[in-house]
């Protein structure tokens, strides 16, 4: 298997507090998860606004490894220039091209401006509108990874019905590591600092990119079995009369007859257009626990950091499993 391993931000620290009460250890720790990431062989970065705790000067050498492009069309320097080192990338598996672009949100950005005095931070749409058409030409799906408020990436689903899944910041509310279909699009969402993994497994058959989703028919049959019973209980209590005229004095249950109604004869039709076999992609979530150090170069890492700090950790060993930094 050769997966595409993605990071949509706030990757680096836990919180402000920490660069607060320890900025040097803080600052070392974000030096080794940024070390033990880049060796796992992550594909590409957008930087969350938790990123930039460290100051810009940290990012920036991290972005001038060279060894993780960094994804942020919309952040830029006063003078124009870009911040991320491409607009983005397209990477191909098993025949499957996937182009991936990353976008900063306005609203989360915009308030922590303190963290950010040299940078701006455009309109994540309007940035997003010319590298949409031009990865139109050049992949067979698109992905975006982004911090955008929930408000900003409902906006987006409904004017890029073409990027097929975001991967949100972990700091959005409202999403989980479920994919959520929003329009054309599937929503999904890591969970903090690589603690877990989001899974996206994305079968094509003879060239057909249409998502298919078989967890939709499951939902569709539980929505309309809760309906259909709702149903048959306001029809018996009827005893065969029209619910219509049964109900025209008590005006709360004929609005829910109707309700009920309806609702049925919509979960009745989607059924009736889904297919419980087809489904060509699939997500899940990948608890790592300690499965991340068995790389010996991730491992001599996580070491090296808890000789360094080892006044706050239990010693002798490998004290993962005891009182060790959380190498995520």
């Amino acid at each position: 298997m050769n997966p595409i391993v993605l990071d949509a931000g706030n990757l680096l620290f836990k919180s402000s507090r920490a660069m607060t009460e320890n900025r040097d250890k803080s600052l070392a720790r974000a030096q080794m998860i940024w070390a033990a990431t880049s060796a796992i062989g992550l594909d590409a970065f957008c930087p969350g606004s938790m990123d930039f705790l460290g100051g810009l000067k940290l990012l920036e050498g991290f972005r001038d490894q060279g060894k993780v492009p960094f994804l942020a069309a919309n952040l830029s320097y006063p003078d124009g220039k870009p911040f991320g080192d491409k607009r983005y990338v397209v990477l191909e598996r098993n025949g499957v091209r996937v182009g991936i672009f990353g976008l900063a949100g306005k609203s989360i950005f915009s308030e922590r401006m303190d963290l950010m005095i040299d940078l701006k931070v455009g309109d994540p749409l309007e940035a997003a509108r010319p590298i949409v058409r031009e990865l139109e030409g050049k992949c067979d799906v698109m992905l975006l990874l982004s911090e955008m408020d929930k408000a900003e990436i409902e906006r987006f689903c409904e004017l890029f019905p073409q990027v097929k899944f975001v991967i949100a910041g972990n700091h959005v509310v409202g999403y989980s590591s479920r994919a959520r279909r929003m329009d054309d699009t599937y929503v999904m969402q890591g969970i903090s600092r690589g603690k877990s993994l989001s899974r996206l497994d994305l079968n094509v058959v003879n060239g057909n990119f249409d998502l298919r989703d078989s967890r939709e028919y499951d939902v569709a049959k539980r929505s309309f079995e809760r309906y259909d019973r709702d149903y048959k209980r306001i029809m018996e209590q009827t005893s065969g009369e029209d619910p219509e005229e049964f109900f025209e004095n008590d005006q709360r249950k004929l609005a829910r007859y109707r309700r009920v109604k309806e609702s049925r004869e919509k979960y009745t039709q989607m059924l009736e257009q889904l297919d419980p076999n087809q489904s060509n992609f699939a997500v899940g979530t990948i608890n790592l626990g300690k499965s991340v150090t068995e790389d010996a170069m991730v491992q001599a890492l996580i070491d090296a950091y808890e000789l360094k700090w080892s006044s706050d950790y239990s010693t002798g060993g490998n004290t993962l499993g005891t009182k060790a930094p959380d190498p995520h």
